[in-house]
């Protein structure tokens, strides 16, 4: 559980870099104004609003692990294909990096609450928030230096690849850890 719990934490967190790489991205290798910096914000808006009205529903139909899952391959796969995107594709993956990173959120969150025990929810969150700010010190540091020296096509390769691994590590531990735990992982989802 600790393992999924932490890997499921990195679209976030790869949502949290790329707000420092994206304006780089549009100015230097799209070669963009700075108002595509706002029609792509309306457009995650536009993508998260819509998970945060679909997910329950896909969630109470095809179980919290599957959502989990879905949900990450959908950002991972985004951000990935973003390398090779025309301004009008780049704006189409904005909507789905949302819908992504928000749908993993929402259904992590509520796995959370149906499994972890209230009297240390919230230490088990504090835990996962700080390694989360870690990994997004660490990172941020490192594609610092990187677009510092034009090398912003590599900052979203090494971003990519550790989605990919992230996502397979849910993907192996869901299906081997979390069933062999016995944890009821198809429960309804309550939709609010």
């Amino acid at each position: 559980m600790f393992i999924i719990l932490l890997f499921s934490t990195m679209p976030f967190i790869g949502v949290m870099v790329t707000n420092y790489l994206f304006p780089v991205y549009l100015a230097d290798v799209l070669e963009t104004s700075g108002s595509m910096y706002g029609i792509q914000s309306m457009i995650y808006a536009i993508g998260a609003v819509t998970a945060g009205m679909i997910v329950p529903f896909i969630a109470a139909k095809w179980g919290v692990g599957k959502t989990i899952i879905y949900c990450m391959v959908i950002y991972t796969a985004a951000i990935s294909v973003i390398l090779f995107a025309n301004i009008p594709l780049y704006l189409a993956l904005m909507f789905f990096i949302a819908i992504g990173n928000s749908g993993t959120r929402v259904a992590r969150n509520t796995f959370m609450m149906d499994q972890i025990p209230n009297e240390i929810i919230g230490r088990v969150d504090g835990l996962f928030r700080s390694i989360g700010l870690l990994l997004r010190i660490v990172l941020l540091a490192i594609f610092t230096g990187m677009v510092s020296v034009g090398l912003i096509i590599y900052c979203f390769a090494i971003l990519s690849t550790l989605l990919v691994v992230s996502s397979l590590l849910v993907i192996l531990f869901w299906k081997k850890g979390i069933k062999s735990a016995g944890i009821q992982t198809d429960q309804y989802v309550t939709v609010a």
